[in-house]
């Protein structure tokens, strides 16, 4: 019977926890950016950035073990920045449908922000917990 490595599951830990943190954050500066909108927090655009956020760490996780770039050669950085534009564009789209001044700041800002909190995660938990390759021969020994 073949048993994940503690990396492994180390790793997914962390790339889950760092997208809720990265999450409560980016709820944070939502909710300065929407200054004359009362109710930011406890609603369901709070929840959905939250959300969103630890999705893009579960999808960073998934992807840098599986990964569907075999043929290109593509570093952590670029991994994750496609991975949190992709992850973020629904979040992007709902922030089109809400009636706000900000709205294509709005728009914008979140698909970049999921860039970069995904090169954030894929960057360091490739760093502490190691790559692909790696992974696999630790779970093999």
């Amino acid at each position: 019977m073949k048993v994940l490595s503690r990396r492994i599951i180390y790793k997914g830990i962390f790339c889950l926890l760092a997208g809720a943190a990265l999450g409560l954050i980016c709820s944070f500066m939502a909710s300065i950016a929407m200054i004359n909108w009362d109710g930011f927090w406890g609603s369901s655009i709070m929840w959905g950035v939250i959300y969103n956020r630890i999705l893009i760490g579960f999808v960073v996780f998934g992807v840098s073990f599986i990964n569907p770039f075999k043929k290109m050669q593509i570093k952590p950085w670029q991994r994750g920045f496609i991975v949190g534009c992709l992850v973020s564009i629904d979040l992007s789209i709902w922030f089109l449908m809400i009636d706000h001044p900000k709205i294509l700041y709005l728009f914008f800002s979140s698909m970049i922000i999921g860039g970069v909190y995904g090169v954030i995660i894929d960057h360091y938990s490739s760093k502490y917990f190691g790559h692909r390759h790696q992974l696999v021969k630790y779970s093999a020994e």
